[in-house]
């Protein structure tokens, strides 16, 4: 919400992939939401090397979800990539 990336070392929540074969009814969203949390990141110029869906994590916080991405080993920033 307040545009800034936030990188933590550990993480809560289950790995997108998993999430979305238990919710196929949520498909849809959290495609939405996948593709802006990508647009964010390339949006302050971090490349994050594999953003597959077990790379991303999903949690629910008062009724929404909430993605969020792990693993940064391959991550680049526009001029290393």
């Amino acid at each position: 919400p307040d545009g800034r990336v936030r990188v933590f070392c550990s993480y809560e929540g289950e790995n997108l992939k998993a999430y979305e074969g238990k919710h196929p009814e949520l498909r849809e969203a959290l495609e939405r939401k996948y593709a802006d949390l990508l647009s964010l990141l390339s949006s302050h110029g971090i490349l994050h090397g594999h953003p597959h869906r077990e790379n991303i994590t999903v949690t629910e916080q008062n009724g929404n979800l909430i993605l969020k991405v792990i693993d940064f080993d391959q991550a680049k920033s526009p001029e290393n990539a």
